[in-house]
């Protein structure tokens, strides 16, 4: 039937209801204009939104669209996009829901609805009729403050009647059966990587193997007979997701065949972890915008659920909310005394758990610049996807010093410390006599910094700029030459230390005025939770910035020599002396990567593409290494016969896209994707553009 003919019926229905929508703002307007548009009065009534509902009590997952949350939730919904399939779909996701709610910590609850006022339309008052009363929490949780937490099991350290290596190809097939399929290639590969390891020693071995050989058994199983707590195994690869696999795939998956665990840890940077005492102060502000109360309704539900406090499992497309600014760790878990969340911090039980695993999993970024972290002897080294491994540490290495930035960070904490502003920290220790000297020396180091950088900055573009015009007034980008470079060494190292210096100085009153809010909570009032999370946050960047700062002091003797990094100044416009910025790159990071790799013992690179021309050689001099003996490289060999599983088929009518409209051309895709779609196989289409 045509609306027009049942509209008043649908009205007469839901009249004195509750509209609930998958995205109610579209709906539910949409819904009252078509009344409107037959002359029915609009509706009023109250209406809930399950997409809200469900980015908060499903924090883990990545689609919030309707057909992927009933796959999910495993409700049936065989019509997507079908108005009475949708209906029923978003009613079931709607119990499912609700229950979800009431089955977390009571605490968690009522934590929810304080802040539900921030949702569409009624949904906040949905989960306030829903909330059970408060009851003792379950075993499976603890609460601290505001927050509640799964509760996870202290890891004790597990040993392990040594097992003998299956020497024998008859010995792997029968542990590997019938989970595995035996592969010759595969074998080989373990035995060679077993032997390296038994000898021990700096000399690398390199590995190709390839395409569906297996290679990730055929290192990983050879050592779960070698690594231990004591003499670890690190596994490097080129992304954290490729990391993440290897962790929750892999490696369980290669537990099982053995029969026993093998205790193995993921290592990230700590920016990727939740700090639990800046959460926990973040949910103290006042007026919170919308988009901070979902996400601190998001991470209150995920924290009843996650184990690592890893901010990834997110699965969000950004993290640049300012919320992750305020909450993101940076290394300093504090101590006790200051620190309420600090026995359940994650970071600092990512640390300890470092201590007690016998294979460490990471990526080439981390092994790159924070190798020193991981703060091991000599573990054994495995490269995973060697052949980026070059490419990704010197993209580690590369860095831009924005100055324009530390100046604006710098602004912002100055007016947290001057007593002029309303908004400044001095107002909250009006009468505190102790910590209103520590305020005044923090606004004086401000000054110094700022006034620093603009020394800085002026004194380069006078040397560089001044008197230069160009056609452009865009980006302006200038390479340096050596004498240049040796310029810029030679006039302006005394400036860097300076706001090297003034930056840690500030870093050590940040950090006790931090303490100072954490332990005397009482103190303040609920409005200044606010000023030290801007504090938190903006020393955070600067000791970024700070750190870049010093990773330049310890390339200028590169940067002077010009054989392995070139150095750039940057303006947003030429005339804007206060963007100035500096950045360098790393082409050459073979010397690098031999002081990273006299950490480890016994290294393996290995990768299905490693050769160039059938030989190592290329990459064995990306890395730093020279004049290797040749049994320090097996090539392995796909176990696919491609002349017999492969066929390359080329279309000799396929138009080209430049000759024909973009409808034509979208016109034929859009036909032979059809055709190709219809066959047993799966099919992968890539597009050379976004905008095809």
């Amino acid at each position: 039937p045509y609306f027009e003919e049942i509209a008043k019926t649908l009205h007469q229905l839901l009249t004195d209801t509750v509209f609930v929508a998958h995205n109610v703002n579209f709906d539910y307007p949409f819904l009252n204009a078509e009344f409107e548009r037959v002359g029915l009065p609009k509706l009023q009534l109250a209406a809930i939104d399950t997409v809200e509902l469900a980015q908060i009590l499903l924090p883990e997952i990545s689609s919030f669209r309707l057909p992927d949350l009933t796959s999910y939730l495993q409700i049936e919904h065989d019509n997507p996009h079908q108005a009475d399939s949708d209906a029923i779909s978003t009613a079931k996701l709607l119990r499912q829901l609700a229950a979800r709610f009431q089955a977390l910590p009571s605490p968690t609850q009522q934590a929810l609805v304080a802040r539900g006022s921030g949702l569409l339309r009624e949904t906040g008052d949905y989960l306030k009729a829903i909330a059970k009363p408060l009851k003792p929490l379950k075993r499976g949780f603890v609460q601290v403050g505001p927050l509640v937490l799964r509760r996870v099991p202290t890891a004790t350290q597990e040993t392990f009647a040594s097992a003998a290596y299956p020497a024998t190809d008859l010995e792997k097939r029968h542990l590997l059966q019938p989970r595995y399929r035996f592969r010759k290639a595969q074998a080989r590969m373990m035995d060679a990587v077993f032997a390296h390891a038994q000898e021990g020693g700096p000399q690398p071995l390199f590995i190709e193997a390839g395409t569906g050989l297996g290679k990730t058994l055929g290192y990983l199983l050879p050592y779960a007979y070698v690594a231990t707590a004591e003499h670890k195994l690190v596994v490097a690869t080129s992304t954290l997701v490729l990391q993440s696999q290897l962790i929750q795939t892999a490696i369980p998956t290669l537990a099982a065949v053995l029969g026993r665990d093998l205790p193995a840890v993921e290592v990230k940077s700590p920016q990727h972890y939740i700090d639990l005492n800046k959460f926990a102060a973040s949910l103290h502000q006042e007026s919170p915008s919308r988009q901070t109360q979902l996400l601190q309704m998001k991470l209150l539900v995920w924290l009843t659920q996650t184990a690592t406090g890893d901010l990834d499992e997110l699965h969000l497309t950004t993290y640049r909310a300012p919320l992750f600014m305020q909450i993101r760790h940076t290394g300093d878990s504090g101590t006790p005394f200051i620190n309420p969340y600090y026995t359940l911090d994650f970071y600092r039980r990512l640390r300890a758990s470092i201590d007690r695993a016998a294979i460490v999993v990471t990526n080439h970024a981390f092994l790159s610049r924070h190798a020193d972290l991981l703060d091991l002897e000599a573990p054994f080294l495995v490269v995973d996807e060697a052949q980026h491994f070059a490419d990704n540490t010197a993209a580690a290495f590369a860095q831009r010093i924005d100055l324009a930035q530390i100046r604006r960070q710098l602004r912002h904490l100055w007016r947290l410390s001057d007593p002029d502003e309303d908004r400044s920290l001095v107002n909250v220790y009006q009468n505190d006599r102790q910590m209103l000297p520590v305020l005044a020396q923090l606004n004086a180091l401000t000054t110094t910094a700022q006034e620093t950088i603009e020394i800085l900055q002026h004194q380069i573009y006078r040397h560089f700029f001044n008197g230069k015009t160009t056609a452009d007034q865009g980006f302006v980008s200038l390479s340096l030459d050596q004498a240049a470079i040796n310029w810029l060494v030679t006039s302006q190292t005394d400036n860097i230390k300076t706001l090297i210096k003034v930056i840690g100085r500030i870093q050590v009153i940040a950090t006790k005025l931090d303490a100072d809010f954490n332990g005397r909570q009482h103190f303040f009032l609920k409005s200044d939770g606010q000023r030290f999370q801007a504090l938190a946050a903006l020393t955070v960047t600067l000791i970024d910035q700070r750190d870049r700062l010093k990773l330049l002091l310890a390339r200028l003797p590169e940067l002077v020599a010009g054989q392995t990094a070139v150095a750039s100044l940057t303006l947003r416009q030429m005339h804007d002396v206060s963007s100035l910025g500096l950045s360098w790159d790393i082409f050459q990071v073979g010397s690098a990567i031999q002081q990273l790799l006299q950490r480890f013992t016994a290294p393996v690179f290995v990768g299905a593409t490693l050769t160039t021309d059938r030989s190592f050689d290329f990459l064995t001099a990306q890395l730093g290494y020279h004049h290797l003996p040749e049994t320090a490289f097996l090539k392995l060999r796909s176990p696919f016969h491609y002349r017999d599983q492969a066929k390359v088929l080329v279309a000799t009518d396929a138009p080209a896209a430049g000759a024909v409209s973009a409808e034509a051309y979208a016109d034929y895709l859009a036909a032979a994707i059809e055709l190709l779609a219809d066959n047993r196989h799966q099919t992968i289409v890539l597009f050379n553009s976004l905008a095809t």
